[in-house]
């Protein structure tokens, strides 16, 4: 009977530290999803956590004991128990773990990229041109030859049904009307071939293949809210992604261009996406805007943006 018991208390226990480093994971979630931790997601409870949650609980007004008391975990809408589909943090789906997941070196990395502004659409940070970046208009007038003044003449009074016509020479040059200068339509990007190039693009994020996804990115991207990376960040951070959710499944349900120049256009749609793993399951919907851009016959990504959808 004894034996029975230590055994029974030996379960309650273990469940209890499992449940203990599934919440201490999603804790290190939510924090990483406010920049405040910048650890490892491995649900143990390390100094690092500990940190961020007195950073967070101060923020907040709580009681600042490092802990994941009650009030802490309602701050950050997490509940003592485990459900059995996990809830996806505040952070962008279309991308992997690996930003939340961000090593020290990798932090340092991004802050040394060159902060180039990605063209965006009407929401380019890239100014209207000044005086020093327009080239200067030429002021030298081009040369004309004088025409000859026309031969003085008495001045006779006459009536103005006798006066002759005016010489061609002597009427000033009329200005012949310029035609706009026409678009070259051929550059600019259909709205037809913008929505084939997203759902190209969610059936190539279905797969595990990361080549095939990593194509549709420009050489440097504004890439949610890490800013402007480059593809060497990008495939780390997808290669991440395919670790965590082997399996990925994409919805196109709305799509539309926003804007659209000669060479890019700013597109928004909303997904439907499900993920598993062999320890959980997350679906949802997300408001996505991403830009393309073209250059030649290919078209790129350089700038992604994304709402969650609560429902």
């Amino acid at each position: 009977m004894k034996k029975l018991q230590i055994l029974l208390a030996v379960l309650v226990v273990n469940a209890g530290n499992a449940n203990a480093d599934e919440q201490i994971r999603r804790l290190q979630e939510e924090l990483r999803a406010r920049h405040l931790y910048y650890g490892e997601i491995d649900g143990q409870k390390t100094e690092a956590t500990t940190r961020a949650l007195q950073h967070y609980q101060e923020k907040k007004g709580l009681k600042v004991t490092g802990a994941p008391d009650p009030d802490t975990l309602s701050s950050l809408n997490l509940s003592a128990s485990i459900p059995a589909t996990e809830a996806w943090p505040d952070v962008p789906v279309l991308k992997s773990d690996a930003a939340r997941e961000m090593r020290e070196e990798d932090r340092k990395y991004l802050e040394s990229l060159d902060p180039e502004p990605v063209g965006e659409g009407p929401d380019s940070n890239a100014g209207p041109p000044t005086e020093e970046s327009v080239p200067p208009k030429s002021t030298t007038p081009p040369v004309r030859k004088p025409a000859p003044p026309p031969p003085k003449k008495e001045r006779v009074p006459e009536k103005e049904s006798q006066r002759p016509p005016e010489k061609e020479s002597q009427r000033p040059p009329e200005k012949e009307p310029q035609p706009p200068p026409e678009k070259d339509t051929e550059s600019s990007i259909p709205p037809g071939r913008a929505e084939e190039f997203v759902r190209d693009y969610l059936d190539a994020c279905e797969t595990n293949k990361l080549s095939d996804e990593t194509a549709y990115y420009a050489d440097k991207v504004k890439y949610f809210d890490n800013g402007v990376v480059d593809r060497h960040f990008i495939e780390r951070d997808v290669a991440a992604f395919y670790k965590h959710w082997p399996e990925r499944q994409y919805e196109l349900l709305d799509f539309k261009v926003l804007n659209a120049g000669e060479d890019r256009a700013t597109v928004k749609f909303r997904i439907a996406f499900h993920y598993r793993s062999p320890q959980h399951t997350v679906s949802g919907r997300t408001d996505n805007v991403f830009t393309i851009a073209k250059a030649g016959d290919q078209m790129k990504f350089t700038a992604l943006r994304e709402q969650r959808i609560r429902e």
